[in-house]
């Protein structure tokens, strides 16, 4: 399987500058998903690739070799789309052997690759049946396998599952994962989901308005985001976003919430690491994710005094909304520890995760 590698690529539709100086590489056999808002230039970033889309500056290779001149039909890549459009006069079987028989591959080839792809996709039970009586996932189970059964250079899937039900849309993000691992294919998909992109991805690239923001694996993007934009973007419920201030004193540095006089004791050294960063301590911003809010019953040295604002219980675990001073945080507890709105409690952030932005630009300062 190639890799691809996209360099300044650019697109506009009219006025609307709609792909911004593009560079993005997938590595050979890699499972990137391309993540962010409706309108942000990802599915035209596909199309792009596929070639059902001409770029206006910029090149798109594959293995180091420009396919810019190429037709869609001679770029040998496989396009999953969302609608399954399925042949419903075909049976699974027809709908599987089209695209091979539109290039006139002999019918043994034909069995033997069909054969093959119902096997890795278990719906070898489904070959003789129509769409019309096929489940959701089915359907989309027989799409995927007509991409693939002309072994493409690579795969593009454009929000394949996103018309489907919670559950199967669970189901087949694993679906999709193990089949990508079997088959060891190239793959490029996009999706606005960032429970998929976490779920599936060897690596994640997060655009918006046309520009990319930051590329790396699941755990690169959610632990150490870039800017505002993606430490929001990726983590459910997302994250806290705070005004603060810092200050000192004999042994700590000391981080107020919004107007909050209380101070949250940080280890020493931040306030320098920050000042050279930013040179005024007033230029912040406070990310802190739900799992790093730290909540007591009982007063602790060192924690903030807060007021359970509301409770969402989800079954293992309560999503709890906390008001400290004009400050409403978002915390995760265990199920039941904060018994009812307007209760008491003592509030806390784990340093180790939480991350400062410069207010004006939105970037992390990366401490």
């Amino acid at each position: 399987m190639p890799d691809i590698n996209l360099i300044k690529v650019e697109k506009y539709f009219d006025k609307n500058y709609v792909i911004r100086k593009l560079d993005l590489q997938i590595e050979d056999r890699e499972f990137l998903v391309l993540l962010g808002p409706s309108g942000c230039g990802k599915t035209t970033t596909l199309r792009a690739i596929a070639g059902l889309e001409e770029i206006d500056s910029g090149d798109i290779l594959i293995d180091g070799t420009s396919i810019q001149h190429l037709r869609a039909s001679d770029r040998n890549i496989a396009f999953v789309f969302q609608l399954y459009a399925l042949y419903p006069h075909l049976n699974v079987f027809d709908n599987l052997a089209f695209p091979l028989k539109a290039t006139k591959k002999d019918k043994q080839t034909i069995d033997k690759r069909i054969n093959e792809i119902a096997n890795i996709l278990k719906i070898e039970s489904i070959l003789k049946k129509k769409p019309s009586e096929l489940s959701s996932g089915d359907m989309q189970r027989v799409a995927v396998g007509r991409a693939l059964v002309r072994r493409p250079k690579a795969i593009l899937m454009d929000e394949p599952i996103g018309s489907l039900d919670a559950k199967l849309r669970e189901e087949m993000r694993t679906e999709l994962k193990r089949l990508h691992i079997e088959i060891n294919a190239t793959t490029l998909y996009v999706t606005h989901d960032q429970v998929e992109a976490m779920s599936m991805a060897d690596k994640i690239a997060i655009m918006e308005a046309g520009i990319l923001q930051q590329v790396g694996t699941p755990t690169e993007v959610y632990d150490h985001p870039v800017n505002l934009f993606v430490a929001q973007f990726i983590g459910s419920p997302i994250m806290n976003i705070l005004d603060c201030k810092i200050g000192t004193d004999e042994s700590h540095t000391l981080v107020f919430i919004g107007r909050e006089e209380f101070g949250l004791p940080f280890s020493k050294s931040l306030f320098s690491s920050i000042q050279e960063k930013v040179g005024s301590t007033e230029k912040l911003t406070l990310g802190i994710r739900p799992e790093a809010v730290r909540i007591e019953k009982e007063n602790k040295e060192g924690y903030l005094k807060a007021v359970v604002h509301v409770i969402e219980p989800l079954g293992p675990y309560d999503i709890v909304d906390i008001k400290a001073g004009d400050q409403i945080i978002r915390s995760i507890s265990a199920a039941r520890f904060v018994e009812k709105p307007g209760e008491t409690v003592w509030v806390q952030f784990d340093e180790r995760r939480t991350h400062f932005f410069d207010k004006s630009s939105g970037k992390s300062l990366n401490i």
